[in-house]
């Protein structure tokens, strides 16, 4: 054998990353696996010259000092353990892969963290193998840039509690947005505190970007948060509360205060008086050039999908800044449904252009609004 052939035979015995065979191991079954990909890997090799020349020149010095993020990445497609038995983590799988795993592991759900993409083909050929495997599939949007919407955070816990298990999480390279995820899952269902679930992020599943704002700012805002109380992280109980009633993006924390009930005619023009109150610890920019924030009322909900019916047109804030703690009042022009009933009326500030507060997390407003029949001739 050609000293490159040998190379290239070596470079998939990395004593870096061993899978050990003892029952309930958390790498059961991960020896197949990678022993499939590396033949997947050699037979590419060996069949075109012109690609073991260039996976030998960039490879060779790659293993002395990124070795095992390219072994973990490109050969193990970074799967891990996160509760044994209840959930997995990766990056992008292949339909392969899900299809080994779905074997190996038993996969009842898929948690794509990386949100639709219709058009591309990596989502058309996962959304595929799901159907084809009869294994429920969830997209979740965590951003690859940014911190995640209240709404997304909440979304993910109802998935993680509510689906099939075992559960499969992944993200393009299952570092950061499947660290976070794996963190809340290690608490969910598997028990953990939190300073024990923050093993997931870790260099071992090559997360290194710890930047407050990419995705681990989530981490370190409930961290901040629990210092300012002088309080323990604890762990799931602890955390999923503070999801649910603390954590918002940015400033997109409001209180709207409208009144309890309001009556009209079928048709009929009124008007109500809606009180908003900046409850987030940053500035609501209203008063920027080029921003414009509105109130909009409407039947249904804002959270995640478009209303069943809103009442147009939006009314536009005044133009200036709302400081925390900080209230403006207007008065916003409804025309009632021509149907008489009850209806639930919401409220929900808007930044047009960019997003609904209820998205972020924001509470709506809401009241009773009693359409009353035209009285009969």
């Amino acid at each position: 054998m050609d000293p490159l052939s040998k190379i290239e035979l070596n470079m998939f015995h990395i004593p870096i990353f061993r899978t050990p065979k003892s029952k309930g191991s958390q790498y059961d079954g991960l020896e197949k696996i990678v022993t499939q990909k590396k033949e997947v890997m050699k037979k590419v090799l060996f069949k075109r010259p012109l690609i073991r020349i260039v996976m030998g020149l960039l490879l060779v010095p790659g293993f002395l000092g990124g070795g095992y993020f390219t072994y973990v990445l490109f050969v193990t497609t970074n799967f891990h353990t996160v509760v044994p038995g209840v959930v997995y983590r990766a990056a992008q799988p292949s339909p392969e892969d899900m299809r080994i795993w779905t074997k190996t592991y038993g996969l009842k759900t898929v948690i794509n963290l990386r949100g639709r993409w219709e058009e591309e083909p990596f989502y058309i050929a996962e959304i595929a193998t799901a159907k084809e495997l009869e294994i429920r599939h969830i997209d979740i949007k965590f951003p690859g840039i940014g911190l995640p919407s209240g709404y997304s955070l909440r979304r993910f816990m109802a998935a993680l509690e509510d689906s099939p298990k075992p559960i499969l999480l992944h993200c393009r390279m299952g570092a950061d947005r499947a660290g976070v995820g794996s963190v809340m899952a290690a608490m969910a269902l598997g028990g953990e505190s939190y300073e024990k679930a923050l093993d997931q992020m870790s260099i071992r599943y090559l997360h290194f970007d710890n930047s407050p704002e990419k995705i681990a700012g989530v981490l370190q805002q409930y961290e901040a948060y629990c210092r300012r109380r002088s309080v323990g992280t604890g762990g799931w109980h602890e955390f999923r509360a503070w999801v649910l009633n603390v954590y918002h993006l940015k400033y997109y924390d409001v209180d709207i205060n409208v009144p309890a009930t309001v009556s009209a005619r079928p048709g009929q023009m009124f008007e109500i008086d809606v009180k908003l109150t900046n409850r987030s610890s940053q500035t609501i920019p209203a008063g920027a050039e080029g921003k414009i924030f509105a109130v909009s009322a409407f039947i249904g909900t804002a959270a995640g999908e478009d209303p069943l019916h809103e009442f147009l047109p939006r009314t536009v804030l005044p133009k200036r800044d709302i400081a925390p703690g900080e209230s403006v009042s207007i008065r916003k022009t409804i025309q009632a449904p021509k149907q008489a009933g009850l209806y639930n009326l919401n409220f929900d500030m808007i930044e047009e252009q960019v997003t609904w507060f209820a998205r972020q997390g924001s509470l709506l407003g809401s009241c009773e609004l009693f359409v009353k029949p035209l009285e009969s001739k």
